[in-house]
């Protein structure tokens, strides 16, 4: 499955180029707060004074945030002065509210800035951080065409949204955090709902390395990583999770991702990461009642809308018929799934889609009286993909009808609905990311003072998108690997290879 990684990796990678060259600096949620942060970090400042790093005046432009309030393009932005010059040397003392972040991903992107603290550096940096984003998405695709679950394709390339492309493309570890949750799943679920005696090793070194990075990340991480485990766990083949505890690997695994949990426990209390100070010019007086009344009438379809498509600082929002689609696409995957699963996978789904809902309603119940309203739909994406991910191992979506549940044999969708669905999903989602990018490079549309031209981002987009069409057709066309038995026998009448050696779940 060497090709299929390599084409995932190249699509991935050059679709978060099309960002990476089509948004200006802080053209992003939060990038002049991460900046600064990784700045510090490759030049020795860990440990924040306060929430304030000491940088070159040549770091960042001026005026960064005029293209909020009016949608004005980028150009209203003022050239920083130089780099290597006395004015661009100045030492400023740059503001950041992500100070006290883990150090792990602006320590891994940010040594571009201690080189060229300019534009020129900040685009290196944000090459850095597609690049660990699109290896993670490429394992994850390898991983699920080594199973021969094709429906986890399609599944991949629809929680790949264009809002977490976009935050691969920028310095912001929010999108690599994405990436780590969507191969986390997809590694779990692999090996609790697999029915091989000794599941590959990849499983658990790609499952215990995106179990790391969640921990070691954000500060959200082991709620995040706590969601994904207890999903699969409770998703989980009877007796596979006793029988992958038998396994040294899962002992090994398990040692490695404590290990990571207890560097992400040292530094939350070392840097004081969970003490934010309220801001009164930000806290919004209200009742615990108008608060949640707000959540849902508000917030719940911004959380929803941001998934998909809202870019910028949330006044940059695609049209409704883009995430109309999108969501279409997930409802013709996980609504047959809900509809011909179990009631137990009916159970994980609504707990997990739950607990989504409720970490981001319990950080507005706990900010808005302190710092304003918090919570952004990205922020559950790493676990919230799940949702998604999971109807990809209904059996009676891809082979035979889950047991114990509604479907039928007559019921059964079978592998042609795979194919089809893959397909289309393929073509749909690389039409809207095409269109998302172009719609967000053109409202800066005159960042060509700041940035390069915008016909750059658009020929790496459309390749990207183009790469991830291919892969996924020819995973369509790829045969799964044969099982050991000749599957016309007496003993193996009705079984498909996936039931042998595969990951669908029954």
């Amino acid at each position: 499955m060497r090709r299929i990684w390599l084409l995932a990796f190249v699509g991935y990678f050059m679709l978060g180029m099309g960002w990476v060259l089509g948004v200006p600096v802080n053209g992003t949620y939060d990038e002049v707060q991460h900046i600064p942060r990784a700045y510090g970090v490759v030049t020795g400042q860990i440990y924040a004074d306060g929430y304030f790093f000491d940088g070159p005046a040549s770091l960042l432009p001026g005026n960064l945030t005029c293209f909020e309030p009016e949608k004005l393009a980028a150009g209203c932005q003022t050239a920083a002065p130089r780099a290597g010059t006395p004015q661009g040397d100045e030492t400023v003392r740059w503001p950041s509210a992500a100070a006290r972040y883990s150090p792990l991903y602006y320590a891994a992107v940010g040594l571009p800035l201690a080189l060229s603290p300019d534009r020129d550096g900040i685009i290196a940096a944000r090459v850095l951080s597609v690049l660990l984003s699109a290896l993670l998405l490429a394992t994850a695709m390898a991983l699920a065409a080594r199973a021969g679950n094709r429906l986890l394709i399609g599944a991949l390339l629809l929680v790949t949204t264009p809002i977490a492309m976009n935050l691969n493309g920028a310095i912001n570890p929010n999108g690599l955090e994405i990436s780590a949750g969507i191969l986390a799943w997809t590694a779990l679920l692999l090996l609790v709902r697999g029915s091989e005696v000794r599941p590959a090793r990849s499983l658990f070194v790609a499952f215990g390395a995106s179990a790391a990075l969640l921990l070691t990340i954000r500060h959200m991480g082991p709620v995040l990583l706590g969601v994904i485990i207890l999903a699969c766990l409770l998703f989980a083949r009877p007796g596979r999770v006793r029988a992958l505890f038998g396994q040294a690997v899962t002992r090994w695994t398990l040692g490695a991702i404590a290990a990571a949990g207890a560097l992400g426990v040292l530094w939350m209390v070392t840097s004081a990461v969970d003490s934010i100070p309220p801001d009164p010019n930000r806290a919004v007086d209200l009742s615990t009642a108008g608060i949640v009344e707000q959540i849902v009438r508000i917030r719940t379809p911004f959380y929803l809308t941001q998934v998909i498509g809202q870019f910028s600082y949330g006044e940059l929002t695609l049209p409704g018929w883009v995430a109309f689609g999108w969501y279409a696409l997930v409802a013709a995957l996980v609504i047959p799934a809900l509809l011909l699963a179990n009631r137990r996978y009916r159970l994980v789904w609504l707990g997990t889609a739950v607990a989504c809902f409720g970490m981001l309603a319990v950080l507005e119940l706990w900010f808005v009286p302190r710092l304003g309203w918090y919570s952004h739909g990205r922020y559950a994406m790493p676990a919230g993909v799940g949702l998604v991910l999971m109807a990809a191992f209904v059996r009676g979506l891809g082979g035979e009808p889950e047991e114990g549940g509604g479907g039928e044999p007559g019921s059964n969708l079978g592998g042609e609905f795979s194919d089809r669905f893959v397909q289309l999903v393929a073509v749909g989602t690389a039409c809207l990311h095409i269109y998302a990018l172009v719609e967000v490079t053109l409202r800066y549309r005159e960042q060509i003072s700041s940035m390069p031209s915008p016909a750059y981002s658009f020929v790496l987009g459309v390749t990207g998108a183009f790469l991830l069409v291919a892969m996924s057709w020819r995973n369509t066309y790829t045969q799964l690997t044969p099982t050991r038995h000749n599957p016309d026998t007496t003993n193996n009448l009705g079984r498909s290879s996936e039931d042998e050696t595969r990951t669908v779940a029954h």
